[in-house]
């Protein structure tokens, strides 16, 4: 995910909802339905594959590509929460033996870049509407049109809980669009044979470093990427290109009905939107790359 909104934000967006009565039992914003915690790979993919082109790794094994994407992937488990594989240090020393750790904390520098504009030396842990990073500055013309499509629809949002939408909305859009020039089956395969062999040749490794890092058990991480290869397949993650797929996903994650018109067509009017303000994302993914090439943390590859 490349952005990872803290609980301390999600409470104070929850207090607000409840202050007016009109708290749904479970918001799918809050905790997506299971199974469709994220769509938002290919970007994390990207990221890497650009990195090791030019700085290359001694690693050549294709599950370093899994490594780097299981901050979202294993939220996919009912039993793990984004905050136990995001709240990470970024920096943290890594055993040799546990040394693929590495490709995690790419992606954890990649997300601090993308909500904060920089890589933070410490873990953010309070959620800021106003961050400075791409995903909430490029939204913010989203927020406004959040909270009148919400309060339209019955579930009113606050200013903090929009910018978090519209950041969601923005990193999907980024998505989207290298799945669309060109780039989408490339990364779709390179994705999708990360997980093949992990699990076919790398699982004791990967059980074993991700429980080191995160403090999960080896067994939930291992139903975790099963669960995951089921639900990633390759048609699936090609046919969320359209744009009836894509709005009825992020319906749900609003708290919406996938059968409501008007929900409908007001989600694929923010998902346009949200294409229009990203434009050409590649200045912006070639920037995240060099900031991190320039960082310390390439020397741990």
């Amino acid at each position: 995910m490349l952005f990872a909104r803290s609980d301390a934000g999600r409470q104070s967006s929850s207090r607000a909802q409840k202050s007016r009565g009109r708290f749904p039992e479970k918001r799918a914003a809050e905790r997506p339905a299971r199974g469709i915690e994220k769509m938002l790979m290919l970007t994390h993919t990207w990221i890497l594959r650009e990195l090791l082109t030019l700085y290359p790794s001694e690693i050549k094994t294709p599950d370093v590509f899994a490594y780097n994407v299981c901050p979202d992937l294993l939220p996919i488990h009912r039993s793990v929460h984004a905050s136990m594989t995001h709240r990470i240090s970024r920096f943290k020393q890594v055993p040799r033996e546990h040394r693929k750790a590495h490709y995690v904390q790419l992606h954890l520098l990649a997300d601090d870049i993308a909500h904060h504009g920089k890589i933070c030396d410490e873990v953010v842990t309070e959620f800021n509407p106003d961050a400075q990073g791409y995903a909430y500055v490029v939204g913010q013309p989203l927020v406004e049109p959040i909270m009148s499509y919400c309060e339209f629809l019955g579930l009113p949002v606050d200013r903090i809980e929009a910018a978090y939408r519209s950041h969601m909305i923005i990193e999907l859009s980024v998505d989207i669009y290298l799945r669309q020039k060109g780039e989408g089956r490339a990364l779709v395969d390179l994705f999708q044979n990360a997980l093949e062999q992990t699990d076919r040749i790398y699982l004791s490794e990967f059980t074993n470093t991700l429980s080191w890092l995160f403090g999960i058990e080896r067994g939930i991480i291992r139903e975790a990427l099963d669960r995951a290869m089921i639900f990633y397949t390759a048609d699936r993650m090609i046919q969320f290109v359209d744009m009836k797929q894509r709005a009825g996903f992020y319906i749900k994650k609003f708290g919406f009905s996938d059968t409501n018109k008007p929900a409908c067509a007001g989600m694929i009017d923010l998902m346009n939107q949200g294409m229009s303000l990203i434009g050409d994302p590649m200045d912006y993914l070639h920037g995240v790359v060099r900031t991190i090439q320039k960082s310390p943390y390439c020397g741990g590859l």
